[in-house]
C-alpha cells in the first residue's frame, strides 16, 4: 500500500526569551532575590518553506476497474470473480476453499469445450458474418451447452465459501465491474438487439449479456490454453528428433489432417497408430530411436 510521506521540514529558528535584574541592597537589609524573568513563548513551528501542503495518506480503495488513457475499461485478463478474490485477505481455510472451488471451475470449462468445441468454433464464424439473426441462433445455443457454467453462477460458488466481510466485499469488488462492464459494451450486441425500456427487463437483458460476454471469453481463453499446450508438445518432438525444416512441415500436416475433426481430442488407438506410422515413414533411423525415447519419457 503506498503511502505518501511529506516531510514538514525543520524548524528554522527558536526564540529563546532570558533575562534578569540584579535588586540593590539596602544598608542593613537582607538582599532581595532577583525579579523572575518574562516566561518565554512556546516556540512557533515553522514549515519549510520549499514543503508545501501537509498531505494526509489514504488507502487506496480496492478496485478491478481500470480504464486506459482513453477512458476504455481494461478488462481483467482472468475471470473477474478469481481477480476480485486475490484483493481479500483470506484465512487458511478460505484459501483452500476457494482453490477447489476454481479447479473445479477450470475442469469443467474444459469439459464443456472438449464435448461442445464445434458449437463455439461455430459460433466465431457465425459472429464474425455478423448476421443478427443467426447470432442470436448460435449464441442461445452454446449459452444451452454451457449451462453448468451458468447455474450456478461462479460468483454464487465462491460466495458460499467466503466469510464475512470478505463475502461483502467481494460482491462489492465484482458488481462495480460487472456495471463498468455493461457500459463499455456496445448499445447494440452481436444479436443485433439493443436494451429493451422496460427496467426489469432491461436489468436481465444486462446481467445475460455480461454474463455472456464473460463465458465466452473464458472458453476462448482456454481454447487458446489448449492449443498452445499442443503446440508446445508438437515443438519439443520436433526439437528432441532435430528435424529437418522439411520434416518438420510434413510432420505438422499429418498432425494438423489427424484433429481435423476435434484437436482437442485424442485419436483413438487406430487412428494414433497410423499417424505414427506415418511420421516415422519420415524419419531416419537415428530419428526414430529419439522419437521412441520422446515418447517413452512422457
Amino acid at each position: 500500500m503506498a503511502r505518501n510521506m511529506r516531510t514538514r521540514g525543520l524548524i528554522l529558528g527558536l526564540m529563546i526569551a532570558s533575562g534578569g535584574a540584579t535588586g540593590g541592597m539596602a544598608s542593613g537589609q537582607a538582599p532581595q532575590p532577583a525579579a523572575a524573568p518574562p516566561a518565554a513563548d512556546a516556540p512557533a513551528e515553522q514549515a519549510h518553506p520549499l514543503g508545501g501542503p501537509k498531505v494526509v495518506s489514504q488507502e487506496a480503495p480496492r478496485t478491478l476497474v481500470k480504464n486506459d488513457l482513453a477512458g476504455k475499461l481494461i478488462e481483467t485478463e482472468r475471470r473477474p470473480e478469481a481477480e476480485a478474490i486475490d484483493l481479500l485477505e483470506l484465512s487458511e481455510r478460505e484459501k483452500a476453499d476457494v482453490q477447489r472451488v476454481l479447479a473445479e471451475r477450470e475442469a469443467e470449462v474444459s469439459r464443456v469445450l472438449y464435448d461442445n468445441l464445434e458449437v463455439f468454433l461455430g459460433l466465431q464464424g457465425t459472429l464474425r458474418g455478423g448476421n443478427p439473426r443467426e447470432s442470436l441462433a448460435a449464441v442461445m445455443q452454446a449459452r444451452e451447452v454451457a449451462a453448468s457454467l451458468l447455474e450456478p453462477s461462479l460468483a454464487s460458488r465462491l460466495g458460499e465459501v467466503l466469510s464475512e466481510p470478505n463475502r461483502a466485499e467481494f460482491t462489492r469488488l465484482l458488481g462495480e465491474y460487472e456495471a463498468a462492464l455493461a457500459r463499455s459494451l456496445p448499445e447494440r450486441g452481436p444479436a443485433g438487439r439493443g436494451t429493451p425500456r422496460d427496467a426489469a427487463v432491461g436489468a436481465e437483458f444486462t446481467r445475460r449479456r455480461v454474463e455472456t460476454h464473460l463465458l465466452l471469453k473464458e472458453i476462448g481463453r482456454s481454447l487458446a490454453s489448449n492449443a498452445a499446450e499442443k503446440q508446445g508438445q508438437m515443438d519439443a518432438f520436433l526439437k528432441a528428433i532435430n528435424a529437418t525444416a522439411e520434416q518438420e512441415s510434413k510432420i505438422r500436416a499429418i498432425a494438423q489432417d489427424a484433429a481435423s475433426g476435434n484437436p482437442l481430442k485424442e485419436p483413438d488407438a487406430r487412428a494414433r497408430a497410423e499417424r505414427f506410422r506415418r511420421i516415422f515413414a519420415l524419419l531416419t533411423p537415428q530419428q526414430r530411436a529419439a522419437a521412441r525415447e520422446y515418447y517413452r519419457a512422457r
